[in-house]
C-alpha cells in the first residue's frame, strides 16, 4: 500500500469512529442505558406497559420501519443528484464523510427496525426491564435519526438554493 493509501485509510477509520461515537445516536444509547442503570424502574415500566398493550408490540415494528424508510429515503436525498442545482455538492471533497454518515444512518435505521422485529416475536420471553430498555432504545434511536436526517435534508436544501 501507498503512503496516500494507508493516510486514507486512517482518515477514513478516524471518520468512522466520530461519526459512531460521537453523535447524537451515540448519546441516545448511553443515556437509555445509563437510565436504565440508575433508574431501572422506568424501563421495567416500560416494559410492563409494552407488554399490556398488545396493540403497541404488535405496531412497533411497523413505526420503527416506516420511520426507518423515510429516514433511508431522506438521506439518499442528501446524496443523490438530482440535477445541476446541487453538483457542486458532489465535488467537495469532503463529500465521502456525508456519505459515510449516510451509510451509518442507513445501518442504524435498518438495526432499529429488525430489534423492533425481533421484540415483537421474542418480547413474551424478556423480562420487563429487558424489554423496556430495548423498546426504549430502538424507539429513541429511530425518532433521533430520522429528525437529524429531516434536519441534515432542510440544511442541505438551505444551503444549495443560496
Amino acid at each position: 500500500m501507498s503512503d496516500t493509501s494507508n493516510i486514507s485509510c486512517i482518515r477514513f477509520i478516524l471518520e468512522l469512529f466520530r461519526v459512531c461515537f460521537v453523535s447524537v445516536e451515540f448519546l441516545v444509547a448511553l443515556l437509555i442505558i445509563a437510565l436504565g442503570v440508575l433508574e431501572p424502574s422506568f424501563t421495567v415500566f416500560v416494559g410492563e406497559h409494552l407488554r399490556a398493550q398488545e396493540e403497541i408490540m404488535k405496531n412497533l415494528p411497523v413505526i420503527l420501519t416506516l420511520l426507518c424508510a423515510d429516514s433511508i429515503r431522506l438521506a439518499w436525498k442528501l446524496t443523490t443528484p438530482k440535477s445541476d442545482s446541487n453538483r457542486e455538492l458532489f465535488d467537495w471533497p469532503d463529500y465521502w464523510k456525508l456519505s459515510l454518515r449516510r451509510n451509518v444512518t442507513i445501518v442504524l435505521c435498518v438495526l432499529c427496525a429488525g430489534v423492533s422485529i425481533i421484540l415483537w416475536i421474542f418480547g413474551k420471553q424478556l423480562s420487563d426491564f429487558w424489554l423496556g430498555s430495548v423498546a426504549t432504545w430502538a424507539i429513541a434511536s429511530s425518532l433521533t435519526t430520522w429528525i437529524f436526517a429531516l434536519f441534515a435534508a432542510f440544511k442541505l436544501r438551505e444551503i444549495m438554493e443560496d
